[in-house]
């Protein structure tokens, strides 16, 4: 398995961010940006684009609070910001990943989730029967292993070795990482080790969630490593059940494809949205066509498809998501500021015209 997260120190937080320790993490490093002048920057302050000395300004503070943020994650959590280059957007990240959403939101999809209560009483059922206890795990363990390092040859001999136990191997989950093998395989890009794990399992089993609530296709969503890899996985995960495309991540209350947009993996959106029932997505099954929307309207990708969206919905336009289109000035070209080349292009073209209207009378 991947290395524990470090639980150590640094001279910002006591202890490094972690799944457990958000709210008292947060408090502690905005505290500190604010003390080193540096929270303007991770709540969105930018310089205008043609003022060098502020921009230059802006580079050196932006770098400091990330650089901040960046030291005070544990490994498992540096792993969701680490390729990011802004700190308002790391800190953002961190922010979907651990705050609820309200829980008017969490009531209504608790609402229209019915089935998830079926798949959850299953798994407490097989916990009871003790297939994921800890003492009981020991003789899985080689077998979580070797899917870990993406040696599927041994870890196929770990199952044929286990018998009539191999299909609680391919259930159970890791008491550590509270994830099964498949969840493991998928977030590694381990896409041969996915498919043949699929195959052994029935459709149920791949609506089994980890800790945060999520099944491996709500997983692939936030932190698949490589989008062209997780389209593939997601393929199989979805033809093998297409219930997949229903089921929310508990944490955030988001479907699939609105998981796969709130954390710009745009390309497996697309997919997802291909193969999401547009039921799924209308206003009596939740806010998801309208959370869909603002993160399409909000960021300016997947305008085409938040077209259709709302060429099958029109009631869809009523709301928050049509607020966020307005909100984006940058979405319109009389609302966007010029820079200094672009005003200079302009007003150039603009005397050139005016010399060739004198040239023709």
């Amino acid at each position: 398995m991947a290395s524990p997260t470090t639980v150590t120190c640094n001279a910002i937080v006591p202890e490094l961010l972690n799944p457990h320790n958000y709210k008292h993490w947060s408090s502690r490093v905005r505290t500190y940006l604010v003390s080193k002048d540096l929270w303007d920057v991770v709540k969105g302050k930018h310089p205008t684009p043609d003022a060098e000395a502020e921009n230059k300004a802006w580079m050196k503070k932006n770098a400091e609070a990330l650089h901040a943020i960046n030291i005070s994650c544990g490994t498992e959590m540096f792993s969701l910001i680490c390729e990011i280059d802004t700190a308002m957007e790391a800190w953002e990240v961190l922010e979907k990943e651990f705050k609820l959403p309200p829980r008017s939101e969490i009531e209504e999809t608790e609402r229209h989730d019915e089935r998830d209560t079926t798949i959850d009483a299953a798994g407490q059922a097989r916990d009871q029967a003790g297939e994921n206890n800890a003492n009981n795990f020991d003789r899985y363990k080689p077998f979580f292993d070797y899917v870990n390092h993406g040696d599927w040859d041994n870890a196929k001999e770990c199952l044929l070795g286990l018998g009539s136990d191999a299909d609680n191997a391919l259930r159970a989950t890791d008491p550590y990482y509270q994830s099964t093998a498949l969840l493991v395989a998928a977030l590694n890009g381990n896409v041969h080790i996915v498919k043949e794990l699929v195959q052994l399992m029935t459709p149920e089993d791949l609506e089994i969630k980890s800790h945060i609530g999520a099944t491996p296709l709500g997983a692939l969503a936030r932190q698949c490593k490589v989008e062209r890899d997780a389209i593939e996985m997601a393929k199989y995960m979805v033809e093998k059940n297409d219930r997949l495309v229903w089921i929310p991540v508990t944490f955030s209350g988001k479907i699939p494809v609105v998981e796969a947009c709130v954390w710009s993996k745009w390309e497996l959106g697309r997919y997802l949205y291909s193969v999401t029932p547009t039921e799924a997505l209308m206003p009596q099954n939740g806010p998801h066509g309208a959370c869909l929307l603002c993160e399409c309207f909000g960021r300016l990708k997947m305008l085409d498809i938040a077209w259709n969206l709302l060429q099958c919905c029109p009631t869809l336009a009523i709301g928050e998501s049509m607020l966020t289109l307005a909100r984006t000035r940058s979405a319109f070209l009389s609302g966007t500021r010029l820079t200094r080349w672009q005003k200079w292009i302009y007003n150039c073209t603009l005397l050139l015209l005016h010399f060739l209207s004198l040239q023709t009378i």
